[in-house]
Formats: C-alpha cells, structure tokens, sequence
C-alpha cells in the first residue's frame, strides 16, 4: 500500500510539473502570438504603402511620357521647319551661284 501512495505521489509531482510547463508554453504561445499580430500590421501598413508607391511612380513615369512626348512631337515640327529654311538657303545659294556662272541671269549671256 505504501508503494502506491507513493507511486501516486510520484505521478502527481510530474503531472503538477506538466502542468506548469503546459501553463509556461501557454503563456509564451500567446506573447508570440501577439508579436505576430504587431508584425502582420507593420507588414499590412507596409504592403499597403508599396502598392500606393507603385500607383505613384505608374502615375509619374504616364506624365514624363507625355511631356516627352509633347516634346518630340515639338522637336520633330521644329525640326521640319528647320529642313524647309535649309532647302531654301540652298535654293537661293544655287541661283546666286548660277548667277555668278552665267552673267546676266536666265542663262543668258550679255
């Protein structure tokens, strides 16, 4: 019988040990539990910001586009009137020259 008491009280001694420890990881489960809710809000907040950023820069790099654009299609209209003026210089370069050759004007000589 006294083998049994003790025996009993053995058995109870660990299980009030198992407890304690079951208490401990209870404890230690809900800390971690609480540090993962802070971080699963610090990485909705951040989430939330790199998907506003990138809204953003689609925003900015749309309207650097089309000043570019604008600007091209502004270099390009310069850029033909730039050729007409040329053509002409050479135009009037090409009679002042023929001019020069041919005395008197219309290729007729004097």
């Amino acid at each position: 019988m006294g083998f049994i008491l003790e025996q009993q009280a053995h058995i109870a001694a660990i299980q009030s040990k198992a407890e304690e420890r079951a208490a401990l990881h209870a404890a230690e489960i809900a800390r971690v539990e609480l540090r993962l809710q802070g971080v699963d809000l610090r990485l909705r907040h951040a989430i939330r910001l790199a998907v506003q950023e990138a809204r953003n820069e689609r925003k900015r790099r749309r309207e650097l586009d089309a000043r570019f654009e604008l600007k091209m299609d502004q270099l390009a209209s310069s850029q033909l009137v730039t050729e007409e003026k040329l053509q002409r210089l050479v135009d009037k370069i090409d009679k002042f020259v023929d001019g020069l050759q041919h005395p008197g004007g219309n290729g007729r000589p004097q």
